[in-house]
């Protein structure tokens, strides 16, 4: 979307923080949230903060990828990720592609990969 002249995504990855647009503010309001952490960005899936299949697939692979990083427990936090919205499909597949990676350079790699996926399959 262009905001402003600038191009967002709904969500990205910037210095260990997941950047969402907050889409409860909208269409009044452009708000981006900055979430610090696998748990903050779980609750901004659960609070719907972070709206659509795609979009909320790219958050959740992004919360793996910081739990990664956080070096916290990754069953602790895959529970925590798939609670939020247990029947969402696009978030499990992503949590679990993220999770089957070993370093935190891989799982943010993958997390990214995903992203870019739903980016492309909404401009088809």
């Amino acid at each position: 979307m262009r905001v402003c002249g600038r191009d967002y995504r709904a969500v990205w990855w910037e210095n260990g923080d997941v950047v969402v647009v907050d889409q409860t503010k909208l269409p009044d309001r452009f708000v981006l949230k900055r979430l610090r952490g696998y748990r903050q960005t779980a609750e901004a899936i659960r609070t719907m903060v972070v709206r659509g299949a795609g979009t909320i697939g790219a958050t959740a692979a992004y919360g793996m990828a910081q739990a990664f990083r956080q070096r916290a427990d990754l069953d602790e936090a895959y529970r925590c990720l798939l609670e939020t919205r247990p029947t969402a499909v696009d978030l499990k597949h992503a949590i679990d592609r993220v999770r089957a990676k070993r370093m935190a350079a891989e799982a943010l790699a993958e997390a990214e990969r995903i992203a870019e996926e739903y980016v492309q399959r909404g401009r088809r």
